[in-house]
């Protein structure tokens, strides 16, 4: 009785990919149908997983200020891209309850919603504001 998706990027990644296309599994209404995701159907661009790597926790948290900031130069305009392709792929699992996807068509309508919608608040600083309040919650005695 519970809607849910496994994905996987084509590059192997555990998780929603901009190096390629993406593959997703979902059940709802208790079947299993699979999808495929294509980051060119949202305007999104094709990377490398150069682009995408990480490093430390230092440096994770850093590129995070970093994108949060709006700064959108040499790895950050990937990151940006991954970051809210993979937000969007979490706004659309929370919805699954209340949305019925039929089709590839439904889905990718849906994720391009949902990407709108994380681009717009890591753009106009919502999502820092909201790492900023995390922070100090979580740092609070």
């Amino acid at each position: 009785g519970r809607n849910a998706w496994v994905f996987r990027g084509s590059d192997g990644l555990d998780e929603l990919t901009t190096t390629g296309n993406s593959d997703i599994w979902l059940v709802q209404g208790g079947e299993v149908r699979r999808f495929e995701l294509n980051p060119l159907d949202f305007g999104l661009k094709l990377t490398s997983t150069d682009q995408l790597a990480g490093g430390d926790p230092q440096f994770n948290a850093q590129v995070t200020r970093s994108l949060f900031a709006g700064q959108r130069d040499g790895k950050l305009a990937a990151v940006r891209e991954v970051v809210a392709l993979n937000a969007a792929g979490g706004l659309v699992a929370y919805s699954l309850d209340q949305a019925q996807i039929r089709g590839q068509d439904d889905l990718n309508q849906a994720f391009g919603v949902a990407i709108e919608l994380t681009l717009k608040a890591i753009d106009s600083g919502a999502a820092a504001e909201k790492l900023s309040r995390w922070t100090a919650a979580s740092q609070a005695d």
